[in-house]
């Protein structure tokens, strides 16, 4: 059986770090928890790539060159292979949906290209929403390619299209004012509020 485990702030004091796992994962780095893990890039970055085992493949997400460096060099210490995202992705296209008096979709259009793993882009009807979520899915697709090369497109498909988090860009009835939706969001820096306030223009402004 599989199970994923997410770490809680950090990672190289975490403790998940008693479980050896098939793949570890990095998904972006910024600023953040800073009174535990340090006020500069390159430290959170340091304490992130904790999790990183002794040759254990690494899929990484977009990052900035200084969280990036951080990230390479401690693979290179524990002889991990990683897997950066931006070299295996060559285009992510996304349509937010808009929501209109005479449109109600809920739904945001996917379409990834990779360079390799893979034997077509990969297209899906998501219910989670904006720019993150799509960068999301590309990092979850090559994941699964990482993990079990003989996935089919269709099925990773299926798993993006079935996937829903709750509070990440949730819209809702507003039982106020039926004219009117709620938008429940757990953004907490300032990358994810720009983002968040980025789709919410996208989706309900004309």
């Amino acid at each position: 059986s599989w199970a994923v485990f997410e770490t809680g702030l950090g990672g190289r004091l975490d403790a998940t770090n008693v479980l050896m796992p098939e793949l570890s994962v990095i998904m972006p780095i910024e600023l953040e928890h800073t009174e535990f893990l340090g006020d500069t890039i390159e430290k959170v970055a340091f304490e992130k790539a904790g999790i990183i085992k002794e040759k254990t493949p690494v899929c990484v997400s977009f990052q900035s060159e200084k969280a990036l460096e951080v990230i390479r060099e401690k693979a290179k210490e524990t002889n991990s292979e990683i897997f950066y995202i931006g070299d295996y992705v060559s285009n992510i296209d996304f349509q937010l949906p808009k929501i209109t008096e005479s449109s109600s979709s809920k739904k945001m259009k996917v379409e990834l290209t990779f360079s390799k793993f893979f034997t077509r882009p990969i297209k899906a009807n998501l219910s989670l929403i904006g720019k993150v979520q799509a960068e999301n899915a590309a990092m979850a697709s090559l994941c699964a390619k990482i993990l079990f090369p003989e996935i089919s497109e269709e099925i990773i498909e299926k798993g993006l299209e079935n996937a829903n988090i709750s509070g990440r860009f949730e819209i809702i009835e507003n039982p106020l004012n039926e004219d009117k939706k709620i938008v429940l969001d757990g953004a907490h820096t300032v990358n994810s509020i720009f983002g968040t306030l980025n789709s919410f223009k996208t989706v309900f402004c004309d």
